[in-house]
């Protein structure tokens, strides 16, 4: 996957993996460079990525605590899930012009 650098559409300084993620609940973007405030929209990739997440972690789940019975070693691989799908979700923001109302 090629990997985006996430920017102002306004002055188009770079934005870093942190403040990207920090403000992906916000649903907007204030530059401090620029002083806009743009919209923030999630790609529709990231609900499938999601999905695959459950699935995977239902399959483990299961597997380490009907049939193996390694409960920690289960539970450090759901975590290093969580994480790495957390590690990816600042690649499915999109930064927006605001439209005003």
């Amino acid at each position: 996957m090629k990997k985006r650098i996430l920017k102002c559409p306004y002055c188009k300084v770079k934005i870093g993996f942190i403040r990207a993620f920090q403000n992906k609940a916000n649903k907007e973007y204030f530059c401090p460079e620029c002083s806009n405030i743009s919209d923030l929209d999630l790609e529709e990739g990231i609900r499938n990525l999601a999905k695959i997440l459950f699935i995977l972690i239902a399959l483990i789940a299961v597997i380490f605590s009907l049939f193996i019975k390694f409960y920690i070693w289960g539970t450090i691989l759901i975590v290093l899930l969580f994480m790495a799908f957390y590690w990816q979700v600042p690649r499915f923001i999109r930064l927006k012009k605001k439209i005003e109302e």
